[in-house]
C-alpha cells in the first residue's frame, strides 16, 4: 500500500469518526433544543389561554390562540402537570410523540382543566435524517479527499519519485556518480543531500574493494605457483627418499588446491562486484565445448553418457559465467559418481537437467551449495564449485535446486522469466 494511500485512509478514518462523535453530539443538542422550545410554547400558549379568559372570560376565540391540539375537560385537576404522551395524528394516521401541558382553569364561574398539546420529533426519524446526511457527507468528503490526496501527493513526493528512480537505476560498477534532482522541500533536499554522500562513500568502498581482491589474488597465487613448480622440481630429485618424495608431494596437491581455492574467491568477489557484462549467450553451444573438453574424464571413468538437447537454446548472460557454471555441474556429476555409472542431461530454451548415479549425500542437502562443504573423501575439492553455481544462477536470476532420488542426484536449472530464445 503506497504512503498517500495510508495517509488518506487515516484522514478518512479520523474524520469519519469525528463525523460519527458530531453526530451523536448533534442529535442531542437538537433534541434538547427542539424540547425546550416546545416547553416554552406551551408555556406562552398557558399564558395566553389565562390571559383570555381573564380579558373575555370564555375561550370563544381559542381557535386562533394555539397551533397545536387544545381540549377543556370539566374534570378538576388542581395542580398543573407536563409530561410526554403518545396522541393519535389524524393527519399521519398513527400515534405520534406529543407533550403535553395540563393546568386548570376557572371558567363561567366553574372549574375545568385544560390540556394542550404539541408534538415532539421523533428519535428514529431524526436519527435517520442526521445518519442519512452524514452519510452524503461522508460519501462527499471521501470522494473529495481521494482527489485531493492524489494531487498533493503527485505534486508533493514527485522529488521523491524522483529520487527513488534515480536510486533504482544506479550501477555501482559503472563507475558514474549518482545524479540526483535538485528540489526546495528542505526535507528531500536533505534527503538527497545523504544519499549522495553516502553513494560517494560506496563507491570509494567498491573501488577499494575491488582492487585488494585483485592485488591480493595475484600476490597469492605467486608465492603458490612458486611452490607448486619447486615442489615439482624436487620430486624429479632420485636422491630423495620415498617418505620425502611423499611429504613433497602432498605440498604439490595442498598448492595446487590452494591456487585452485584463491582463484575460486576471486571469480566469486567478481561476481558479486557485477564484473562480468552479459549478453546473448548460447547455453548449447557452450554445453557442447564443455562435453567434449571432458570427454576424456568421462571415458576414464567408463561413465554412460545421454544428453537430449531441444534446438539452440540462447540466454542472457555472460560467456564466462555460463561456462564456469556448466563446468562445474558437469565436474562434479563425474567426481561424485561411480565407476560405470550414468550422466544424463536435458537442455530446454526453459531449464537444464543434470542428474548422475552416486551414493547419497553425506551432510544435509540444505549445505550443499554454501561454501567449503564438500565430502571429506574427495580430498582434490575446494568445496566452492557449487557454491558458484548457485551465485552465477542467482546473478542471472536463475534458479537451482537439488534432489536425490533413486540413487541419482538431479540438478535443476531454471532459467525462469529471464528472456530466453529456442531457435531451431
Amino acid at each position: 500500500m503506497k504512503l498517500h494511500t495510508k495517509t488518506t485512509l487515516l484522514f478518512i478514518l479520523v474524520t469519519l469518526s469525528l463525523f460519527l462523535a458530531g453526530g451523536f453530539i448533534f442529535y442531542f443538542q437538537l433534541k434538547s433544543t427542539v424540547d425546550e422550545e416546545v416547553t416554552e410554547d406551551l408555556y406562552l400558549a398557558k399564558e395566553n389561554v389565562l390571559r383570555m379568559i381573564k380579558d373575555n372570560g370564555d375561550l370563544s376565540e381559542k381557535q386562533f390562540l394555539f397551533r397545536g391540539n387544545f381540549s377543556v375537560d370539566k374534570e378538576i385537576n388542581g395542580s398543573s402537570l407536563i409530561h410526554d404522551t403518545l396522541l393519535f395524528d389524524e393527519n399521519e394516521n398513527e400515534y405520534l410523540l406529543y407533550r403535553e401541558l395540563v393546568f386548570p382553569v376557572r371558567i363561567d364561574n366553574s372549574d375545568s382543566t385544560i390540556k394542550i398539546s404539541l408534538p415532539l420529533f421523533e428519535s428514529d426519524d431524526l436519527i435517520e435524517s442526521i445518519g442519512f446526511s452524514i452519510l452524503i457527507i461522508s460519501i462527499l468528503l471521501v470522494i473529495t479527499l481521494f482527489i485531493i490526496s492524489g494531487f498533493i501527493s503527485f505534486k508533493l513526493w514527485k522529488p521523491f519519485y524522483k529520487t527513488l528512480q534515480a536510486i533504482e537505476q544506479y550501477q555501482v560498477r559503472n563507475q558514474t556518480l549518482l545524479m540526483l534532482p535538485k528540489v526546495k522541500t528542505q526535507e528531500f533536499a536533505k534527503l538527497n543531500e545523504v544519499i549522495s554522500a553516502m553513494s560517494i562513500k560506496i563507491e570509494e568502498n567498491f573501488q577499494q574493494l575491488r582492487s585488494f581482491t585483485e592485488n591480493a589474488s595475484h600476490e597469492i597465487q605467486t608465492p603458490i605457483t612458486a611452490i607448486r613448480i619447486e615442489t615439482e622440481q624436487l620430486m624429479q630429485n632420485t636422491q630423495l627418499s620415498e617418505n620425502e618424495l611423499k611429504f613433497i608431494h602432498r605440498i604439490h596437491n595442498s598448492a595446487i588446491r590452494l591456487g585452485k581455492m584463491n582463484e575460486s574467491l576471486l571469480l566469486l568477489a567478481k561476481i558479486g562486484n557485477d564484473q562480468f557484462p552479459q549478453t546473448e549467450t548460447s547455453f548449447s553451444t557452450i554445453l557442447e565445448d564443455k562435453l567434449e573438453s571432458y570427454q576424456d574424464r568421462i571415458l576414464l571413468k567408463n561413465l554412460q553418457l545421454t544428453k537430449e538437447i531441444n534446438g539452440h537454446v540462447v540466454v542472457h548472460s555472460s560467456t564466462e559465467l555460463v561456462g564456469i557454471l556448466i563446468s562445474n555441474l558437469l565436474s562434479n556429476a563425474i567426481r561424485h559418481n561411480s565407476p560405470g555409472g550414468l550422466i544424463q542431461m536435458e537442455l530446454t530454451a526453459n531449464q537444464f537437467i543434470i542428474q548422475n548415479s552416486g551414493k547419497p549425500l553425506p551432510f544435509e542437502k540444505e549445505k550443499l551449495f554454501q561454501r567449503f562443504v564438500r565430502d571429506i573423501e574427495t580430498t582434490n575439492s575446494t568445496g566452492l564449485g557449487l557454491a558458484l553455481v548457485k551465485d552465477i544462477a542467482e546473478k542471472n536470476r536463475w534458479s537451482i535446486q537439488y534432489e536425490y532420488i533413486d540413487n541419482r542426484h538431479i540438478f535443476t536449472l531454471n532459467f525462469g522469466s529471464e528472456k530466453q530464445n529456442n531457435l531451431s
